[in-house]
């Protein structure tokens, strides 16, 4: 929470969600292309994870709208723009600790 909190409120509104999301699109976007390829997402995946994460390939497919191998910064956009909605249980545009755990432990699940 507290990377995703800017504002220090307790809680990560979408846009600072969205913002940390691009920030980490251009952190794995290496080449500066506007575009993630699996490899360039497996570097950053490695160092932040090890061992405990899927396949870069396997994040990307799922959202890979156009059907070409990597993650356009639309693409990336459009998914976490998703993914917080699935997160965000009670609707009202801000994630807390609360629903970042149940969010966690639901994918740890799957």
């Amino acid at each position: 929470m507290q990377m995703l909190d800017e504002d220090g409120d307790g809680r990560a509104s979408r846009a600072e969600h969205a913002d940390k999301a691009g920030q980490m699109f251009a952190r794995m976007d290496a080449d500066r292309d506007g575009k993630v390829t699996a490899d360039e997402m497996d570097v950053v995946l490695r160092s932040l994870y090890r061992d405990d994460r899927r396949a870069a390939a396997a994040a990307i497919a799922p959202v890979d709208s156009n059907h070409d191998g990597v993650l356009s910064s639309e693409e990336h956009a459009t998914a976490t723009g998703v993914e917080f909605g699935r997160m965000d249980a009670d609707r009202d545009d801000f994630l807390t600790m609360a629903e970042l755990e149940s969010a966690s432990a639901a994918s740890a699940a799957r």
